[in-house]
């Protein structure tokens, strides 16, 4: 078991309605000390209750301090994220608020020197509201003091059973943001687990398969043979071939040759499959048209585009064309379909996949009919595969302790170099236990430290702060 060398450093944090001294929390390292400054007021006097959440940092030549502040209003919710920032430690400038909404320290927020990275659970107060996002938020951080915000993204859906406090959130030397939080069942069940998540830096996979076919001649006539010529791209070649010609019979293969023995519209239907595990299949329909003599009725065209990958949050927007070789007019629509997809009669489709909606295939069909008689119709499929933004949902706990205590967990986090992260949880009053992430797996979990009585503890990692919150001074023990 590999060990940690922690040092424990006392931090006695006096905070009343002013925010004295926050420059310096936000200090770079090699800062000098001096006086603390104001340098603004809020009427939250929960403001900075756990240390190793993150208020402050050092960037653009700026210190930059966040707090929560109730006398505001944002998202229909007394509570508002705010922040100052100031150049010297000593002049700061006015509080601009950030128009997100935050309570009792839901949230946590951190710097790559260039940009801002926040994670925030949008609760009415403390864990109480079930069926909330986790959210997750960046901004490019300006020299004079403003942060050009991005779209929030989900990082955990909302759960109907769940709650998702305690946020903390910080980032490794390979720019993979890391997420502590705590998953409290209190709406339906009775466990508290610490978690960590990390966003996917995995790039996208291949696109998913895609299908289609053409018919050689397009005027059939009864016992007439006639060729169907199919394509696939996307997924894992090869592919495999099979049809459905619509009158009982089947076929395999990439180029197969029918007849029918009577007349009337039959649907052909093509089914491609590729060769990755598990193995994908995409289908192409066409209606074809036999008679005893050539027919002038031809049956429509719809182009779509290209199955592909995508990453949640994505938009997805194409449009799907269709025609028709006779003038006939022809309606196209899509069947079934996503939630939160929109398919317009103009062949516009718009979709953005939720992080619920990742780590699947999502299959699209459409289909495009003509007003001749008989109406003939044409459908085709686009694939969407949806990656996740987020990934590795850990639960922290790893042994019989740890499993066994029941409380408020706090998850504080460590970046180490070549992509090494460690991670300290933590209930009041019980020990401080943490593992290490070797890149690849997270380790066995230690047993850090025990606390007997409490203090307020700053636990100083190799590559950043894990702040503890306690209650009453009394004594520490650290193995090394």
């Amino acid at each position: 078991m590999r060990t940690r060398r922690l040092s424990l450093t006392l931090l006695i944090l006096m905070l009343g309605l002013s925010l004295a001294g926050v420059s310096e929390l936000a200090r770079p390292a090699n800062a000098v000390s001096n006086n603390s400054h104001v340098a603004t007021t809020t009427n939250d006097r929960n403001v900075y209750q756990s240390s190793y959440q993150n208020p402050g940092f050092y960037a653009q030549g700026r210190y930059w301090v966040f707090y929560e502040d109730l006398s505001a209003i944002c998202e229909g919710q007394p509570g508002c994220l705010l922040f100052v920032s100031s150049v010297d430690g000593t002049t700061w400038t006015g509080p601009t608020n950030t128009g997100k909404h935050v309570t009792d320290s839901d949230w946590s927020i951190v710097s790559d020197g260039s940009h801002a990275f926040y994670a925030r659970y949008n609760e009415s107060s403390f864990d109480t509201d079930c069926n909330r996002a986790l959210l997750y938020g960046t901004g490019s951080l300006g020299t004079v003091g403003t942060i050009s915000w991005q779209p929030e993204h989900v990082v955990k859906s909302p759960n109907p059973t769940a709650t998702f406090p305690n946020e903390a959130i910080s980032i490794d030397s390979n720019n993979q943001v890391w997420i502590g939080y705590q998953e409290h069942d209190r709406c339906g069940g009775s466990g508290q687990t610490p978690h960590i998540i990390h966003s996917n830096s995995a790039p996208l996979p291949l696109a998913p398969i895609s299908t289609s076919f053409s018919f050689n001649p397009a005027n059939l006539l009864v016992l007439q043979n006639v060729t169907f010529t199919g394509t696939a791209s996307g997924g894992t070649s090869p592919y495999a071939f099979s049809w459905d010609f619509g009158d009982g019979s089947i076929g395999t293969g990439q180029t197969v040759t029918h007849n029918y023995t009577s007349i009337g519209t039959f649907t052909v239907t093509l089914k491609a499959t590729d060769s990755s595990n598990p193995q994908q299949t995409a289908s192409s329909s066409q209606a074809v048209l036999v008679g005893p003599t050539a027919s002038t009725n031809q049956p429509p065209s719809l182009l779509v585009p290209a199955s592909m990958s995508v990453r949640a949050g994505a938009t997805v927007s194409f449009r799907v064309a269709s025609s028709d070789a006779d003038g006939d007019t022809v309606a196209s629509n899509l069947i079934g379909g996503p939630p939160g997809a929109a398919f317009s009669p103009s062949g516009a489709f718009v979709w953005v996949p939720t992080e619920g909606q990742a780590g699947m295939i999502w299959t699209l069909t459409f289909n495009a009919t003509d007003s001749g008689s008989p109406a003939l119709s044409v459908t085709n499929q686009v694939l969407v595969y949806v990656q996740a933004n987020w990934a590795g949902d850990t639960a922290l706990p790893n042994s019989l302790l740890s499993t066994s205590i029941s409380g408020n967990w706090h998850v504080s986090i460590a970046p180490e170099s070549s992509g090494q992260v460690y991670a300290a949880y933590w209930v009041e009053r019980h020990p401080l236990l943490g593992r290490l992430y070797n890149g690849t797996t997270w380790g066995f979990e230690e047993n850090s430290s025990y606390k007997h009585g409490a203090a307020v503890l700053l636990v100083e990692g190799t590559a950043g702060w894990m702040g503890i919150r306690c209650h009453r001074l009394g004594r520490s023990k650290v193995r090394e």
